[in-house]
């Protein structure tokens, strides 16, 4: 969603008053079983499915199964009320978190006891030059970014299916694509992910909370992502660029020339 406003644009050579655009940032306030559990500043596109993904990623919900209700109230102040199963003893929950270097939420201390004992076995393949192609095709994809340069970009992949999903906040792309897969019962250990930002600790935490064992970017990864992936059997891609990248860790799932 983009806006426009007017700006004074500024060279060496000359001052020009003009429209630019800009895009929409806005809070979602999820509440959970008549509990508000968290406010979320996002672009407003697909506010259900990010929704759904949060509270997939936090472990709150296991299936689509698990949501008894779900209902967007639309204003200036957006409100998602989910109603599920489980109960949840928020006090608990709100007790330990750790501010992460992403700056756009926090990470509950549990979830990194969760990825010390985390391992995958899949056999997902893909090779090379699908990686490459699928990757020059991605960062091409978002007219928000080309009109904007302002939201991060998810696509989850299988042998099928192709989810694309845009956000001002890395981590509300990634939810709103794996919301997608949960609210349409579709396996999310199956996808690969593409994304657009670094492949910093707490991207590392919520990709392999989901279930997603094969993670590509453009960008670089950290020290600790790479102790983490390495530890859970993840394959981890950085600087996909063009006809390259490199492989961090899990590189068997990566299928080679002959």
């Amino acid at each position: 969603m983009i806006k426009e406003f007017e700006v004074l644009k500024c060279t060496r050579d000359e001052d020009l008053e003009t429209l630019d655009k800009v895009v929409v940032e806005t809070p979602l306030t999820i509440i959970v079983n008549n509990n508000e559990y968290i406010t979320i500043m996002c672009t407003p596109i697909k506010m259900e499915e990010l929704a759904v993904g949060f509270l997939f990623s936090e472990g709150l919900i296991k299936s689509k199964e698990d949501i008894i209700s779900l209902e967007l109230e639309s204003s200036e102040e957006n409100v998602c009320r989910v109603k599920i199963k489980n109960h949840i003893n928020f006090e608990e929950l709100y007790g330990n978190r750790v501010v992460t270097s992403g700056s756009k939420g926090s990470l509950y201390y549990n979830s990194m006891s969760f990825m010390k004992d985390k391992k995958f076995t899949n056999n997902i393949k893909v090779h090379k030059n699908e990686i490459m192609d699928t990757m020059s095709n991605f960062f091409n994809r978002s007219e928000i970014f080309e009109a904007t340069g302002g939201v991060h970009s998810v696509l989850l992949k299988n042998k099928d299916i192709e989810i694309f999903r845009e956000d001002i906040g890395r981590h509300n792309a990634i939810d709103k694509a794996v919301g997608y897969l949960i609210l349409n019962s579709l396996p999310v250990d199956e996808f690969v992910i593409y994304i657009s930002g670094r492949l910093s600790s707490e991207m590392v935490s919520k990709i392999s909370k989901a279930g997603i064992s094969f993670a590509i970017s453009r960008a670089c990864p950290t020290s600790l992502s790479l102790g983490l992936a390495k530890n859970m059997n993840m394959t981890l891609i950085g600087f996909s660029r063009g006809n390259r990248f490199n492989v961090y860790s899990g590189k068997e799932r990566v299928e080679y020339n002959a």
